[in-house]
Parts: structure tokens; sequence; C-alpha cells
């Protein structure tokens, strides 16, 4: 972000009492820089989703957009997130999202099966297998990588547990075959705590946001402080964000 940037945000997102870049440290700030060009975005863009978590702190800050920056995430497309364990302390994560688009980036993966358990007679009322196998190919292994995960070690009460407790046993067999597949190090939580995201993280907060972004560069377009070319852009960049935050409202109300 160049200083001429980095000042007309500041001068907009204090405004809305936001973060911003004079925050952070600067090691903060040229990591932010970094995600930025590696996903093809705007840093602006991504200030604004660090804002979806006002309590965030300096060190989880760090690991949160190393852990990005590590895999290549898009943080927008909500490939990586903020979960809350049972004391309420953040943990950067990868999402499903993520840990799909590193497995498909690998160049050595070759395929990926999943295999239900069986359920054993008597059980026919569980709304769900047992375990799950996940199974993940490498074109340069002569052996593939299988993992077994067990509905009985990560069910909760979680909502989508209660719902989808397939689903969610097969994401989490995924994970955890990926992780051994392709050497990927990240945080291990309990199932609990990795069903509960991060509760400051809400796209209708954003989108409230992102409306009062676009009325302070209507009102410093008025007063001659953005030219309009420069104005055009802002307004542009802030209304895509804004449409790509509804779309995943929309998508979540829908499941």
């Amino acid at each position: 972000m160049s200083a001429k940037q980095g000042s007309a945000f500041t001068k907009n997102a204090m405004t809305h009492q936001l973060s911003t870049p004079q925050d952070f440290p600067e090691i903060v700030i040229k990591k932010m820089d970094r995600l930025a060009k590696i996903v093809n975005v705007e840093s602006d863009e991504l200030w604004f989703w660090l804002n979806g978590y006002p309590t965030l702190d300096t060190s989880t800050a760090l690991r949160l957009l190393h852990l990005a920056i590590n895999h290549k995430l898009d943080p927008l497309m909500g490939e990586v997130a903020l979960w809350f364990d049972g004391n309420q302390r953040p943990h950067p994560s990868i999402t499903i999202d993520g840990w799909m688009k590193i497995i498909n980036n690998h160049p050595a993966f070759a395929g990926i099966e999943f295999e239900e358990g069986t359920l054993a007679q008597g059980n026919a009322q569980l709304s769900a297998p047992p375990s799950m196998q996940c199974t993940i190919y490498r074109s340069d292994r002569q052996s593939p990588i299988r993992v077994r995960e067990y509905l009985a070690e990560l069910k909760n009460k979680h909502p989508l547990w209660v719902t989808m407790p397939r689903r969610m046993l097969r994401h989490r067999a995924l994970q955890q075959c990926a992780r051994l597949a392709f050497g990927i190090s990240t945080p291990e939580f309990a199932s609990q705590e990795l069903s509960t995201p991060a509760q400051s993280h809400d796209p209708s907060k954003q989108i409230a946001v992102l409306d009062k972004e676009l009325s302070a560069t209507n009102e410093m377009v008025a007063l001659g402080d953005l030219k309009n070319n420069s104005a055009k852009h802002r307004l542009s960049r802030t209304e895509q964000l804004k449409e790509r935050l509804n779309r995943g409202t929309r998508e979540i109300a829908n499941r």
C-alpha cells in the first residue's frame, strides 16, 4: 500500500473506528501488502476483512497472515479464518475451502477417495456412518495415504454436526489426511473448538462497514478530496467486496 493510499484509507477508516495500518507494527503492514499481491486483491480490501475481527491482537494477526501467505490462501474467499477455543482465545485456521485449494494445487496430487464405515447391526438409526476414511494419492509415492476419523470422537452439539454429520465427518477426514499427505503444519484443536467460528466475524457487520465506506467516499468526492478516477475505482472495489459478502451471506442462509 502506498503512503498516499494508506493516508486516504486511514482518513476514511478512522472515521468509522476501524483498524488501520497505524494500529499495527510495520511487520503486520508488510505481511498484509504481501498477501494482497499473492491473492491479487487491494490492500484496502484486506483491511476491511481484518476489521471483521475487532479484538485481534498483533501476534494473532501475524499468525493468521503468515498462514494465508504460506499456503497462498485468499481470506476474502473464506479460505482462512479465526476460531475461538473454549477460553475464547482466537486461533488461525484453514477452512475446508482452503484445504481443497491446497490439495488441488499441489503438483503431486493424483486423486482422492472417501469410504464410509459400515454401520454395526442394530445401529441403523444413526444419521451418519461411525467412521470415514480418506485416501489421497500422490504421483510421487508408491503407496497412498489413508486416514480414518471416527464419529464418536468428533461429533458435538454444534448445529452443523447435528444437521449434516456425514459432511462434517468427511471434512475432518480430508483435513487430517491432507496434513499427512502434504506435510502441512496447522494448529490441532478438539472438534468442539473447530466447530466454533469467531463470533465477531459476521458478514452483516462487514456489510454495514462497507456501507459507511461508500458514504464516506461519496462525501470525500463532494468535498473534492478525491479525484474522479480515484473515486470511481474506490467505489467499484468497495461495491465488489460488498457483493461478495452478500453472496456469502445468502449461501450460508441457504445451506
